[in-house]
């Protein structure tokens, strides 16, 4: 565990590369980049990433069944 969180702050020197580096990962992983400006068509279950100017990142899932609230 510890030698991925120093390669993971190796590679992240700032919230650029943080952002860039974990929007890497996250696609990787199955997540699909949603964009600010855009209507979002999120289905259940679907993963999803937005960034905000290159320093800022918010990643989420949606719940296959119904639910009535989530966390940030």
């Amino acid at each position: 565990m510890n030698k991925k969180l120093f390669d993971y702050i190796a590679a992240c020197p700032t919230a650029f590369h943080a952002v860039s580096h974990t929007a890497s990962l996250l696609r990787e992983a199955g997540y699909e980049e949603l964009f600010e400006g855009a209507t979002w068509n999120l289905s259940a279950g679907g993963r999803y990433y937005t960034t905000r100017n290159g320093s800022s990142l918010i990643a989420f899932r949606v719940p296959k069944k119904d639910y009535n609230g989530f966390l940030i």
